[in-house]
């Protein structure tokens, strides 16, 4: 009986020992658990506090102290609405109020009461066999001021705006009121220029003036058509800007047009030492309806342009058509030179208004800068488009393009030459490859056969060969100004052969 007792003693005393051992065991790693937990919040870098359910904090590592500014002892054991969070007793959204987590901007309050904006998480975890709350949170002061500041800044610059809008405004309808103005004053200014330029024209045509007196007079008469025609562009752009400038619409030969442009230009192209030439294909329609006046200004604009910028070489005015239909016709017009050229990163601006290449150009060659802009807004008016090619220092091509209505039951114009010319055989002789293009479609126009040579003895081969084969040319048309053999030394052996 003894030692039955013996044997139950004893292992009851090894269970003990065991449910000791394993109690150390389990105390020991509790120990390290929590002086874990304890590291890995210490070193977490934002706010973390654990709250029972009882509203007391029970720990609060050192970036919550930081965020607080409170000492550790002023934190732990107290009542957590009390201490740190502004919610009235009963409000925790999780231990009060059902949440299962909380995650916004809320605020805690600091050591001197002062409430810091924070943005935290607050969720229920289970921690040394207890359910506590574990609420982590950062610092958003600073981003709260920057935020401030941004929106202090969208404000200011939304009144800026505002502000420049209502100047802008203002701006526009003082210049709509300067324009408008001009537009109306058009015939006032234009008027006694007018008389001052027809009044030294007649003085020049009268006689008895000494060769001082006449180099005066001609003096004021260049200078009021320089003067006209800058008070003309001025004008002009001033009726754009006010919307008063209309197209006036008539038939006219647009042929004609294009070959008095080149006329008026010639005497300037000519003291310069350069080829003028117009090339007109021959079927563009002669007989058509538009703005005869406006198309002649952006060409003569153009033109002026590409003589003013050439030093040497050639201006070719260039007309052919584009589309055709049985009632329009979109005629595109080109003025090509060898001039100075454009530099491309210049190109977008040249057809904003007062714009040069630079201030040399204007100090140089003169101009208002609203030639282009002007020739631009009339293009479009008609419907059409302008723009440039050009490279620096070879020269530049100006385009536009307009669309004109045909005259209805209109005959388009016969060739000016005489009858007598068609269905003859003709032979062009000129070393310009442009003046040969020229007279081609001028030929062409007339009904003619026609060969061509660019210099004197090629034109002689020619002409002996069409000989020889009982076929010879009817006429030939030479250029006097040929190198080698000018015009007048082919004329005299075409007689004596």
């Amino acid at each position: 009986m003894v030692e039955e007792r013996t044997k139950k003693l004893a292992k009851t005393n090894r269970e003990l020992e065991h449910e000791i051992k394993n109690r150390r065991q389990a105390e020991k790693d509790l120990s390290a658990t929590l002086k874990t937990t304890q590291t890995i919040l210490e070193g977490m870098p934002f706010g973390v506090v654990i709250v029972g359910k009882d509203k007391k904090i029970r720990r609060a590592n050192d970036a919550a102290l930081r965020i607080m500014g409170s000492a550790r002892e002023d934190v732990v054991g107290k009542i957590c609405h009390q201490k740190m969070c502004p919610a009235q007793e009963g409000q925790c959204p999780v231990w009060d109020l059902g949440q299962k987590i909380d995650s916004s901007e809320r605020v805690v309050i600091g050591h001197d009461g002062q409430e810091i904006p924070v943005l935290k998480t607050a969720l229920p975890v289970s921690l040394d066999r207890e359910e506590v709350l574990l609420e982590a949170f950062i610092d958003i002061t600073e981003q709260k001021r920057m935020q401030q500041e941004l929106t202090e800044s969208n404000q200011q610059l939304e009144l800026a705006i505002e502000r420049a809008n209502q100047m802008t405004i203002v701006a526009e309808v003082a210049n709509q009121a300067k324009s408008e103005f001009l537009a109306n004053m058009s015939h006032e200014i234009r008027t006694p220029m007018n008389g001052v330029i027809g009044m030294t024209r007649l003085l020049l045509e009268t006689e008895g003036l000494t060769a001082e007196q006449r180099e005066y007079a001609e003096i004021v008469r260049i200078s009021g058509n320089a003067l006209l025609g800058v008070i003309n562009e001025i004008l002009d752009f001033s009726k754009i800007e006010a919307g008063k400038l209309d197209l006036e619409i008539f038939d006219f030969d647009l042929r004609t047009t294009l070959e008095d442009a080149t006329d008026a230009l010639a005497i300037t192209a000519n003291s310069k030492g350069l080829e003028l030439a117009c090339v007109i294909n021959h079927d563009l329609p002669a007989l058509v309806r538009g703005d005869p006046g406006r198309l002649r200004q952006i060409l003569v604009n153009l033109s002026g342009n590409a003589i003013k910028f050439t030093k040497q070489g050639e201006v070719v005015i260039h007309a052919g058509v584009q589309e055709e239909d049985n009632t329009h016709v979109t005629v595109r017009f080109s003025v090509s030179d060898t001039g100075i050229g454009i530099p491309a990163d210049r190109m977008d601006a040249l057809f904003e208004a007062f714009s040069q290449l630079d201030a040399s150009i204007t100090r140089k060659y003169g101009g208002t800068g609203l030639g282009l802009t002007i020739s631009k807004q009339l293009a479009e008016l008609m419907g059409g488009r302008i723009g440039v090619e050009s490279e620096e220092g070879t020269g530049s091509t100006f385009w536009f393009t307009a669309v004109l209505e045909k005259q209805p039951e209109g005959r388009e114009a016969e060739c000016g030459v005489h009858r007598d010319i068609q269905n003859k055989q003709i032979l062009i002789v000129a070393d310009n490859a442009i003046n040969r293009q020229v007279l081609r479609e001028q030929l062409k126009l007339c009904g003619c056969a026609f060969d061509e040579a660019s210099t004197g003895s090629e034109a002689l081969d020619k002409l002996r060969h069409a000989a020889s084969k009982r076929n010879p040319f009817h006429l030939a048309i030479v250029n006097m100004l040929m190198p080698g053999m000018d015009g007048e030394t082919l004329g005299q052996k075409i007689k004596e052969d």
